[in-house]
């Protein structure tokens, strides 16, 4: 609920910045929307039926492992939406943003500086709730014998690759 809320409030800062004219230009608008549009249906996708899965299946390897992968990248995404830096980050409203605003002075400037504080402390907030999430996970995973499980199927993985390499490139003729 709290990574949904922030792709809303980045949306209408951005899309309030664009109109106004006040330093982002059509295009950084159209990768906002397209974060904004693919954002909330991935993170469904991706990351919370990952962990229904992985609670259901009381401790499937793979449906934890998925979790972890996916949610990672949600908790990177949370830190490239915190700091919005210049270049890779300019579809966010985040810290540059907010600084940059500030810079500027004036009533609106303020106001979007104002906007984009606003922003930049949900994500911090996400991505903190994010990163407890994820230790609360792989305690579960840890409790549950994922470990061993993981090692134990990375072992069998390698004894049947070494096996298929041993008749690799024989004929039976």
């Amino acid at each position: 609920m709290m990574a949904e809320s922030g792709y809303l409030l980045n949306f209408v800062t951005m899309f309030l910045m664009l109109i106004t004219g006040s330093g982002i230009g059509f295009s950084t608008f159209l990768i906002t929307c397209m974060a904004t549009g693919a954002g909330v249906p991935l993170a469904w996708i991706c990351w919370y039926k990952s962990l229904y899965h992985a609670a259901q299946s009381k401790g499937g390897v793979f449906a934890y492992l998925k979790f972890f992968f996916h949610f990672s990248a949600h908790v990177g995404y949370c830190a490239l939406a915190f700091l919005a830096p210049p270049i890779i980050g300019e579809f966010s409203a985040g810290l540059f943003t907010m600084v940059s605003q500030f810079e500027k002075g004036g009533g609106k400037h303020g106001f979007f500086g104002f906007m984009c504080l606003m922003n930049t402390l949900l994500w911090l907030g996400c991505g903190l709730l994010s990163l407890y999430v994820l230790q609360w996970a792989f305690k579960i995973f840890r409790s549950g014998g994922g470990v061993e499980a993981t090692q134990q199927a990375g072992s069998a993985a390698l004894v049947a690759a070494k096996a298929s390499m041993g008749t690799f490139g024989t004929s039976n003729t």
